[in-house]
């Protein structure tokens, strides 16, 4: 997904789940289910519901991202 058409968005963890994958609620109001890249691991294993972490997502699927940054509420 790295490159020019990647689409970088913030959402807020509405739900976590397990093995690194979270729901996510975009400011459009549209759901999403993010997974964690293998190096970002350990900085998202304490993400809990209201935390924001920024997410890559293809244009070719809107319904899933991947998890580049998280910001701590």
């Amino acid at each position: 997904m790295a490159g020019e058409d990647a689409i970088e968005v913030e959402g807020i963890v509405t739900e976590r789940l397990a093995a690194g994958l979270f729901h996510l609620k975009l400011p459009n109001g549209h759901t999403i289910l993010a997974h964690t890249p293998m190096r970002l691991l350990e900085q998202v294993r304490e993400a809990v519901p209201g935390d924001r972490l920024t997410v890559e997502m293809t244009p070719f699927d809107m319904s899933k991202g991947r998890v580049k940054s998280i910001r701590k509420i």
